[in-house]
Parts: C-alpha cells; sequence; structure tokens
C-alpha cells in the first residue's frame, strides 16, 4: 500500500469513530503520522492519536457510549471495554475493525472523576475522549522512498496530545 493511501484510511476511520460518538462540532483528528517498521523492506504502519475536547462531561459519556453501542453495527468488534490500566481508572475501549484491520483505543477521561488527586503534569487538563487509532503492517511498493514519509502532520487542527499517545517508530504496538 502506499504511505498516502493509508493516510487516507486512517483519516476515513478516524472520521468515521467521530461520527458514531454523535459529539457534534468537532474537528477530529490533525492527521495520521507514518511510522517505519522496517525501513529496509519498506514496512510502515499509522499512528493516529487524537481528542474530543470541546464538550461537556455530560457530552462525553454519551458519545462514549454512543461508541460502544454502535460501533459493532459499523463493522468493529470491540475486544474490551473496562477501565483502563491507570491511576484514572477511567472506561478505556479496544476494538478492531474486521474489514480493514486497524485498531482503536479510546479512553473517556473526565477531570471530575479522576481517581488521582496528584493531578501529575502528564494528565490531561481538559475533559476528553483520547484516540488512537493504529493500521495494520503495511509493505510500500519497491519505488517508495518510505523516509519521506515519517514525519508529523503539517497542519494540526485541534487536539492536545494524549499522555498515552507517544510517538515511536520501528515497532508497531499491535504486533
Amino acid at each position: 500500500m502506499k504511505p498516502e493511501a493509508a493516510e487516507q484510511t486512517a483519516a476515513e476511520i478516524s472520521h468515521g469513530l467521530l461520527e458514531l460518538t454523535a459529539v457534534r462540532d468537532q474537528k477530529g483528528s490533525p492527521g495520521a503520522l507514518i511510522l517505519t517498521i522496517d525501513r529496509a523492506e519498506n514496512t510502515f504502519y499509522t499512528r493516529d492519536p487524537w481528542a474530543i475536547n470541546n464538550a461537556s462531561p455530560d457530552e462525553l459519556r454519551r458519545g462514549m457510549k454512543n461508541l460502544v453501542d454502535k460501533m459493532p453495527a459499523a463493522g468493529w468488534e470491540i475486544e474490551s471495554y473496562e477501565p483502563a490500566n491507570s491511576e484514572a481508572k477511567q472506561p478505556q475501549l479496544r476494538a478492531v475493525h474486521k474489514k480493514s484491520g486497524y485498531k482503536v483505543v479510546a479512553e473517556l477521561l473526565i477531570r471530575s472523576e479522576r481517581k488521582n488527586a496528584n493531578h501529575r503534569p502528564s494528565a490531561s487538563r481538559k475533559d476528553l475522549i483520547g484516540f488512537t487509532v493504529t493500521s495494520p503492517s503495511y509493505q510500500a511498493p519497491q519505488d517508495t522512498k518510505i523516509d519521506e514519509y515519517t514525519h508529523a502532520p503539517i497542519e494540526p487542527q485541534v487536539v492536545e496530545q494524549l499522555p498515552y499517545a507517544t510517538r515511536h517508530t520501528d515497532s508497531n504496538p499491535f504486533g
């Protein structure tokens, strides 16, 4: 797959997730990152960390519930929906899109419901639903210079960086 096509697919997946939440007036993802697995073999994956963060806690709770309720009909298999393995212990959803193989981790973070009173600097300062959308591994066509694509999006539109959505190269966290 060409990196441009993978970026487009990631954008479509992220936009579809935003639509499933039914939280309005959101811009969604600023764009996926292309991350290499093996430069010599031209293999890569996309990672798209973004958040819905301009909504009330009630809207965000409804948005997370909408995800859980609507994802199966949209071709997603929910692997888990449980408290996150973090101090906050807020709801976290893990799912895989059956057709595309894309995976998503979505976490609802409501400031007033944190179990952690320390409010560490890495903790979100806004109420949000944080998303990390990750593609399966792809191999770029032989003549593709994969290094030309491994960069951050040029014009970010909205989101704050999520503490757990760090940018890595040379490894795919989903195997």
